[in-house]
């Protein structure tokens, strides 16, 4: 296994939110709260895996088991924050078509040419 320093650790991954979005505007930026409400589904993986580290169940006696629960939740973590960020870049991306095509339509039934 592989130590890294704590300097590398920050370089590779800060934990402080991009600002980015709000620069945009003269908005306060949100709270954890409030940005978790904005995403129910990872919001409920944030509070299971709270409930591994607090052995809310208390079924978790041996590390090892702690370990692979915690490994678990971290997966499917993983996997809920890339389909909410899946579907944000689509929401964007239509909202951006829209906005630069305003004469297209939609997706409807097409009528079949006999």
């Amino acid at each position: 296994m592989i130590h890294k320093t704590s300097n590398e650790k920050r370089s590779c991954c800060s934990a402080k939110p991009s600002m980015k979005n709000h620069s945009e505007t003269t908005e306060q930026p949100k709270s954890l709260e409030q940005r978790l409400n904005a995403h129910p589904d990872l919001k409920v993986k944030i509070e299971v895996l709270l409930s591994v580290v607090e052995n809310a169940q208390g079924d978790l006696i041996r590390a090892d088991a702690a370990e692979q629960r915690v490994v678990e939740e971290i997966r499917q973590l993983g996997q809920t924050a890339l389909q909410e960020w899946a579907t944000q870049q689509h929401q964007q991306q239509s909202e951006a078509f829209r906005q630069a095509n305003p004469s297209a339509h939609r997706g409807g039934k097409k009528t079949l040419l006999a």
